[in-house]
C-alpha cells in the first residue's frame, strides 16, 4: 500500500476495485458515442466565434519557465512503466487519440493506463508528474517536514469529493442522497468556499448531498455512499 499521503487512499480504492470494474455506458445523448467519433473523424477546427479560423492568433514562444522539472517527472512516470502501458500511454502530438478522450463518460472508451491497473509506484510517479504540471492550488507543503515535501492541497481534496459525487450519483441513478464523510478541514472548505456549488450539483442531479466531518479520516480520505429510495415510499434504501 501506497504510503504517500496523495496516493493512499486512491491505492485502497484502487485495491478494492481491481482492474476488473464493469464498463458503464449509461448517461450521454442518444448515438452519444457515434457522433462523437464521427466528429473526431474531421479535420480539427478547434473553437471559433464564427466559424472561421483566424490563422495565427497564438503564436508559439518562449515564456521563460523552465520545464525541466516536468521534462524530468514525466520521464520518470513513462520509466516506471512496462511495455504495455507505455504503448497505452505514449501517443505521438497530432494523434487522434487527443480529441478521442472524454471526462463526460470515463469508462465509454478507454484511454491510457487506468490508475487501477498501476503499482503504488507508479501512481506515485503519476501524482508527482500532475504536482508539476499543474498549479500551486494542487499541493501545500507538507507540515511534518517543515515543507521539504508537498501533500495534496485541501482545495484539491474537496473539488475530487464533488467530483465522486457527482459519480456516485449519476452512475447509481436514481439516487435520493449522497452522503459524503470527509475531513473536518475538507468539511470547511466546502462550507466556505463552495456552498453554491454543492446546492447547484443538488439541483442538477436532484439529489439530497450530506457532508459529514470525521477526525478519523485523514485530510486525503474520503468516503462516499449512495441511498436509494424504496419504490413507492419514502423510505430509503442503502
Amino acid at each position: 500500500m501506497s504510503t504517500d499521503p496523495r496516493t493512499r487512499s486512491l491505492s485502497e480504492t484502487c485495491t478494492q476495485r481491481g482492474p476488473n470494474r464493469p464498463l458503464h455506458t449509461k448517461g450521454g445523448s442518444p448515438n452519444y458515442l457515434e457522433k462523437s467519433l464521427a466528429a473526431a473523424a474531421e479535420p480539427f477546427r478547434g473553437i471559433t466565434n464564427d466559424g472561421n479560423v483566424i490563422a495565427g492568433l497564438y503564436g508559439i514562444q518562449a515564456t521563460g519557465a523552465s520545464t525541466q522539472a516536468i521534462r524530468e517527472a514525466a520521464e520518470a512516470f513513462l520509466g516506471s512503466l512496462n511495455a504495455e502501458q507505455r504503448a497505452k500511454t505514449l501517443f505521438p502530438i497530432d494523434t487522434d487519440q487527443w480529441r478521442k478522450w472524454s471526462n463526460i463518460h470515463p469508462t465509454l472508451m478507454r484511454h491510457g493506463t487506468p490508475l487501477f491497473d498501476m503499482t503504488d509506484t507508479q501512481r506515485d510517479c503519476a501524482f508527482a508528474l500532475l504536482r508539476e504540471s499543474l498549479s500551486q492550488r494542487l499541493c501545500d507543503p507538507c507540515p511534518t517536514c517543515s515543507g521539504h515535501g508537498t501533500i495534496r492541497s485541501t482545495a484539491s481534496i474537496a473539488y475530487e469529493v464533488l467530483r465522486r459525487i457527482r459519480r456516485e450519483a449519476t452512475m447509481n441513478a436514481p439516487l435520493q442522497r449522497v452522503g459524503a464523510s470527509v475531513h473536518p478541514d475538507v468539511a470547511a472548505f466546502l462550507a466556505e468556499y463552495e456552498p453554491a456549488a454543492v446546492r447547484e450539483l443538488e439541483r442538477e442531479l436532484q439529489v439530497q448531498i450530506s457532508l459529514r466531518q470525521s477526525r478519523e479520516l485523514e485530510r486525503g480520505q474520503y468516503e462516499v455512499t449512495g441511498v436509494a429510495a424504496l419504490p413507492g415510499t419514502g423510505s430509503e434504501k442503502k
